[in-house]
């Protein structure tokens, strides 16, 4: 097969994904799954696993600051996630940051960031510099 009619090819699938899952029943709108305050609405939302709700930012890059509709709506479900969990979910202690990064375009949002983030750390981190799992990470 030659990588015209693949690339063809990935392109036709690329074409033919659904739009991301949206809800329509709140306002403003966030990824499927949650409210905008970051209520867990199940059995999508998961705000323990962010990774689950922000794959499109990251690592995906489906989303980006670029996006008009998508970038609010996955904007709000980063940072609803993110506070939900105080920034420190348990599957991931920072598996929302790089998603919430990709989507800061300011200095006010990059600050509050990294403050929430080195609260997540402080409240997380052991002695020795290891974060607390709650019995987990050495699977």
């Amino acid at each position: 097969m030659s990588n015209t009619s693949r690339l063809q090819r990935w392109q036709h699938v690329l074409d033919s994904l659904p739009p991301f899952a949206l809800t329509n029943d709140t306002a403003p709108q966030v990824a499927s799954g949650l409210t905008p305050t970051g209520d867990v609405v199940p059995p999508y939302g998961n705000y323990n696993t962010p990774l689950v709700n922000t794959m499109p930012v990251y690592p995906g890059r489906a989303v980006t600051r670029r996006s008009t509709k998508l970038l609010s709506a996955f904007n709000r479900t980063t940072w609803a996630l993110g506070a939900k969990a105080l920034w420190k979910p348990q599957n991931g202690l920072c598996s929302a940051w790089p998603a919430a990064a990709r989507l800061c375009d300011n200095e006010y949002c990059s600050d509050s960031l990294l403050s929430a983030f080195d609260d997540a750390l402080t409240a997380t981190m052991e002695p020795n510099f290891w974060p607390s799992l709650g019995g987990g990470g050495l699977e």
